[in-house]
């Protein structure tokens, strides 16, 4: 059975790698900002102050929560840099393969859905790598029935390039 293409950002699976929960912390979008905030977007500091969609050295976690563009908005982030997500990859090579599982890779920052309010990020296929610089590091395939190996393969992944930790050379098989 062929996975279901259903991009939905970084979605938090309510753990850590030290076995806890993530930590939440509020961070504003200030309304100046001209894009909309979705659930599961990644977020990162701007020099006002405030968050954005994006990822890099800035990232501070994964919004949980909806913010219209050009308004002024609170979101619940979450900021551990050890929190475990699961993200399906864009499927713009083959798929991800069990040989793929402990590499690292890029997010790629689509649009996220006005009617649904969910991000539209997901695992860039064609920059998994061992690289350290890439954005998340691949732990696992997502344990659920209909998720197979393969195009939009769904993943659980940790952020490896984040403002509160360090980055992490990957493996593969």
């Amino acid at each position: 059975m062929a996975n279901t293409d259903r991009p939905h950002g970084l979605a938090p699976l309510g753990r850590t790698l030290d076995g806890g929960q993530p930590e939440i912390q509020v961070h504003g979008k200030v309304v100046g900002y001209g894009t909309a905030i979705f659930v599961n977007d990644v977020v990162q500091r701007v020099a006002a102050g405030g968050i954005e969609p994006g990822v890099g050295a800035l990232t501070v976690g994964v919004a949980l929560n909806y913010g219209a563009a050009s308004k002024a908005t609170d979101h619940l982030v979450i900021v551990s840099p050890g929190a475990v997500y699961e993200a399906q990859d864009n499927a713009d090579v083959d798929g991800t393969a069990l040989a793929d599982i402990g590499a690292n890779s890029n997010l790629e920052a689509n649009a996220g859905s006005a009617t649904t309010e969910i991000s539209g990020y997901e695992l860039d296929e064609s920059s998994y790598a061992v690289t350290s610089s890439l954005h998340v590091h691949l732990m696992q395939k997502f344990d659920h029935p209909k998720n197979a190996y393969g195009a939009n393969c769904r993943v659980e992944v940790v952020f490896n390039v984040h403002s509160f930790g360090g980055q992490v050379t990957g493996v593969t098989t």
